[in-house]
């Protein structure tokens, strides 16, 4: 309705109407999402005013914010959240510890963003039960380790509950089914990813992006190059579908072309940290060293709780001949949220620079 009113002229920003509409796009994860909160930040601007109840400031915050979580700058977003102005909403469902501890998640400092954004913690509402919301952060959570296991088991309870809900449904066959049938996918569960994939909508991001890694995984790379291209046309200017479509590059072997859709999305969201990372593992596998490590740094600026980061910064230091420094982001690793593969892999790195030729 409000997309109708504003196709008719109709002036919805002092109502707060058209920032509701971007705040339902970024929910739903829609394509038009950066373009409705910018359309929102223009109208500040050029007002000089808030809208609803929240004054200038609070919502050039907000808007500012929705912006930077669409262009993955989550650095930018946590120290938003963290100033707290006009976000904590008591009694409603909105909470800035809430929205605080998932953008957490998503930069990769689990623990701690878990922690706020438990839905079950006191003073905390889900706006779509606590349950669904505790699995939904947790399969997010799984997610953003790579634990792929995590990802079925937390992502098969936060489908059946907001499926089951009519309060929660549309996010069901968005984003939790979406994430659900790429976590089949990457554990040999192909026909299972497929069944999901057919119940999800085609206007989300997640869902067009499990497409690509569904037919990936399935050895249909003609098919995967065809999805994430459609992902990249739906929403070209957010840095999301370069970053996916180079990380599937990356582990098909196609370094050169990892390295060029990395670039894409780092040219779009420069402080977006995921393709720093495919863009270093990338020049690993090619023996740049040095450049690979150059990559982890540069991500590390924007993730600075990424285990697997620091896990892999340290392989390329420790390839260049600088063990000590190695050994530094090893131990630094040791301290993050890690999956259990990445764990098993960095014990062995961290026995192998405890001492003798690779130690100091």
């Amino acid at each position: 309705m409000v997309r109708e009113g504003l196709q008719h002229g109709l002036q919805l920003y002092d109502s707060g109407a058209l920032n509701n509409l971007s705040i339902s796009e970024n929910a739903l994860t829609r394509f038009d999402a950066l373009a409705t909160a910018r359309r929102v930040e223009d109208e500040l601007e050029r007002t000089g005013r808030g809208f609803g109840t929240l004054s200038r400031d609070a919502a050039l915050e907000n808007i500012k914010g929705a912006i930077a979580g669409r262009l993955g700058d989550y650095q930018g977003v946590i120290e938003l959240w963290r100033r707290d102005r006009g976000f904590n909403l008591e009694g409603r469902a909105v909470n800035v510890r809430t929205l605080l501890g998932r953008d957490l998640v998503a930069d990769h400092d689990v623990t701690a963003g878990l922690k706020l954004s438990d839905p079950t913690s006191e003073g905390l509402l889900s706006f779509s039960g606590v349950n669904y919301g505790l699995y939904s952060d947790r399969m997010k959570a799984a997610l953003a380790l790579r634990d792929w296991p995590g990802v079925v088991t937390m992502g098969e309870k936060a489908f059946s509950l907001a499926a089951s809900d009519a309060r929660t449904r549309q996010f069901a066959f968005r984003e939790e089914a979406a994430i659900l049938a790429a976590g089949y996918a990457r554990v040999g569960r192909l026909a299972d990813a497929r069944a999901m994939l057919a119940r999800t909508l085609l206007d989300c991001e997640p869902c067009l992006a499990a497409r690509g890694w569904v037919a990936e995984l399935a050895g249909d790379r003609a098919g995967a190059d065809r999805w994430f291209a459609a992902f990249e046309r739906a929403d070209p200017e957010i840095p999301l579908p370069d970053a996916e479509w180079a990380q599937a590059l990356l582990e098909r072997g196609d370094m050169d072309r990892a390295i060029a859709q990395a670039r894409q999305a780092h040219l779009k969201g420069p402080h977006y940290a995921e393709p720093m990372e495919t863009w270093g593992d990338a020049l690993m596998a090619k023996g740049d060293y040095a450049g690979a490590a150059e990559k982890f740094a540069q991500a590390d600026r924007d993730a600075p709780r990424w285990g697997r980061n620091h896990m892999r910064w340290g392989e390329a230091l420790m390839l260049s001949g600088h063990y000590s420094e190695a050994r530094a982001q090893f131990v630094a690793a040791s301290g993050m949220d890690l999956s259990r593969s990445d764990l098993a892999a960095l014990n062995v790195l961290l026995r192998r620079t405890a001492s003798g030729r690779l130690h100091g």
